[in-house]
């Protein structure tokens, strides 16, 4: 899974999402084997789904109360595309 982040002089942004990684690693530890990606801009979680059939309505809840417990609401979900 591939952390990344817009903004020069926000490496804070890349720790969050190590932090969302890790806690996502205790809550459900097979839901990063289906994700491609996390990407933070300004504050928006981008996360990028393996394919279709990976993204479950149960993860991204899971991911919505990760971001939520970092005080950030907005999060958008997309298919990988190679």
């Amino acid at each position: 899974m591939t952390l990344t982040y817009d903004g020069d002089n926000e490496e804070w942004r890349y720790a969050r999402l190590s932090k969302v990684a890790q806690i996502m690693s205790i809550v459900d530890p097979e839901l990063q084997d289906s994700i491609s990606s996390l990407h933070d801009h300004e504050g928006c979680l981008t996360v990028t789904w393996m394919n279709n059939s990976a993204m479950s309505e149960e993860g991204k809840d899971v991911l919505h109360g990760i971001w939520k417990l970092l005080n950030e609401i907005l999060v958008e979900h997309e298919i990988f595309q190679a």
